[in-house]
């Protein structure tokens, strides 16, 4: 690539630069390259570069080292380091591996800690673990669910993992059940404390309201129902998060006040955020991680579910292979066949076998080409339009919030027109004309979706939240009421004008999408940027899905994404058994 320099921001030429001053030429250009190349990749969120792969690339006119000469370059540099305790070098070169500091310090501390959770023996098991394996799970259940909630008994880290369907946040409620009824049985001189937690507000409020209603039900005594967790938070409020320092006020020292931690969607939790969580738990604790490896890693730097998954498949005898369980059976499958095919072929990387799911033969799954104006997705797909139409008509904002849940456009792109912001002038364009507001500019209409984008404690509303426009005094009044279901089933309505950061939400991206589940999902995909059209872009997209699926792409950019991997660069485990 001759023109590389362009794939930098201004802000990782400007580290280059700052590491590389007052060295000697060669290191110094060694070390410029370097960095900008670290920090570019981190941007993309891998937490290291591969420096192999740049390695004899051109740039700005100059060819980049051999990868042996280019790394005897750089340990020449105090501004690089080999990440051995007490190194405080800006850059730490690991292999071939070049890290920001920060991030080669984040990954080993968390492995330490996630091997001392491994090393530490669980206390005695109860002599009717057996038996209540039974009771909750039945002799003939499925025995992935079983073993999952196995491991979660003997070992301080569990992780579960497995698509939409296949009954994760039921193995969740059997466990913490499990726990309960062994620590009332030991007489523990304290209630347990059990802390769930997930990445978003949103993914936060769908754990609490499964675990509230397990389905189906837990057969346990009252005792053990009236002692289950009814509330969830975001990662970041379990740690205290404090934005004004940007520092979490519990970690090692002060940890978190908990027996039991369980974080839902941890493929959205950040390698930053993960080490910090880790580190505040208390020496005694249990944790249970619980996602979808197939799914989008977050949006920031990091792949921390996805390493460890993928660390324990290639060393099944390793004590990290020991605590991951897959739960494997789709219990949707009957009523969505389809999409359970389509899915499980893109996370497989199967471009023919995903083809064949969306070409007709299921009903409730189908792939057509994107039409050529964004107009003509009313007769494209009229289950959206008639959603759409349908949601303003509710008799009230409950029942709107309800219609609004079953059917949404997702798109990868924020800008453009595939993007949010023109989707969502096409939904409003469907409407009925009495609904929408004669100013363009005006946000109020009854039957706006109204998505947060920023959490707020003032308001109780976090990132990921949706709400619906209803009540107001007139149309286009600022004094309008948004409501937002509330746990008893209701609705809580808070004006218009105290709302934190928001955005109309008829379409949102598949990054928004990830922890909520709709009816009908219609995926609009046009030909998209390198390294954004990915198979794990699509799988997340389609399993939104519950019971049906339209996807609308361009020529070839179905298949494109489905053969390219996201798979994030670093190395959260390295193998090999505990000393």
């Amino acid at each position: 690539m001759n023109d590389a320099a362009s794939l930098f921001a201004p802000i990782d030429l400007r580290l280059g630069e700052v590491l590389a001053r007052d060295l000697p030429a060669d290191v110094a250009a060694a070390v410029r390259w370097a960095a900008a190349i670290a920090s570019h990749e981190r941007g993309l969120g891998h937490a290291c570069a591969d420096l192999a792969a740049w390695a004899g690339r051109e740039i700005e006119g100059r060819r980049l080292p051999p990868l042996a000469h280019w790394r005897r370059l750089l340990l020449l540099a105090p501004t690089v380091g080999d990440g051995i305790a007490g190194d405080d070098a800006a850059l730490v070169l690991d292999g071939p591996a070049l890290y920001l500091a920060r991030y080669h310090r984040a990954e080993r501390r968390l492995e330490a800690n996630l091997r001392q959770l491994l090393e530490k023996s669980v206390e005695r098991q109860d002599d009717r673990s057996g038996a209540d394996l039974d009771l909750l799970f039945g002799s003939d259940g499925d025995p992935h669910q079983r073993a999952a909630a196995h491991t979660a008994l003997r070992s301080r880290l569990a992780l579960i993992t497995g698509g939409p369907g296949t009954g994760k946040t039921t193995v969740v409620a059997r466990v913490l059940a499990l726990l309960l009824m062994q620590h009332q049985r030991q007489g523990g001189d304290h209630r347990l404390r059990i802390r769930l937690a997930a990445p978003t507000g949103k993914a936060a409020a769908r754990l609490a309201e499964s675990l509230a209603h397990p389905q189906p039900p837990l057969a346990v005594p009252d005792s053990i129902l009236t002692a289950m967790p009814t509330a969830a938070t975001t990662v970041h409020r379990l740690l205290d998060y404090h934005p004004a320092t940007d520092r979490f006020r519990r970690r090692h020292g002060n940890p978190i006040e908990a027996d039991v931690v369980v974080v839902d969607e941890v493929s959205m939790a950040d390698l930053l955020l993960m080490d910090a969580l880790v580190a505040a738990l208390p020496a005694h604790a249990r944790l249970i991680l619980v996602g979808d490896a197939g799914q989008l890693a977050s949006v920031e730097t990091g792949w921390v579910l996805g390493d460890l998954v993928r660390a324990a498949e290639a060393d099944p005898a390793s004590p990290l292979a020991g605590a991951v369980v897959e739960l494997t059976r789709n219990f949707r499958s009957a009523d969505a066949p389809g999409v359970v095919a389509a899915a499980t072929a893109v996370r497989r990387g199967d471009r023919a076998g995903a083809l064949a799911a969306l070409d007709g033969r299921h009903a409730d799954a189908r792939c057509l080409a994107l039409p050529p104006r964004q107009l003509e997705l009313a007769s494209f797909d009229p289950i959206t339009a008639a959603a759409v139409r349908a949601v303003p008509e509710a008799t009230s904002a409950s029942e709107a919030l309800q219609r609004l849940g079953q059917v949404r456009l997702l798109t990868p792109l924020r800008e453009g027109p595939w993007g949010v912001g023109s989707l969502n002038r096409w939904a409003e364009s469907v409407l009925p004309a009495v609904w929408i507001p004669a100013a363009e500019d005006d946000p109020w209409y009854r039957g706006r979706p109204v998505l947060i984008t920023a959490n707020d404690a003032q308001t109780g509303l976090f990132n990921g939240d949706l709400g619906i426009c209803w009540d107001s005094g007139a149309v286009g009044d600022d004094g309008g009421l948004v409501h937002f279901p509330d746990r008893e089933g209701t609705t809580r309505a808070l004006p218009l004008a105290s709302l934190p950061r928001h955005q109309t939400a008829w379409a949102m991206t598949v990054h928004k999408s990830q922890g909520s589940e709709f009816r009908h999902v219609l995926l609009v995909l046009p030909n998209l940027p390198e390294g954004l059209g990915v198979r794990e872009l699509i799988y997340t997209a389609i399993t939104r899905a519950r019971s049906s699926l339209l996807i609308a792409a361009a020529p070839g950019a179905l298949e494109s994404a489905i053969a390219t991997s996201a798979a994030r660069r670093g190395r959260v485990w390295r193998g090999g058994h505990m000393a």
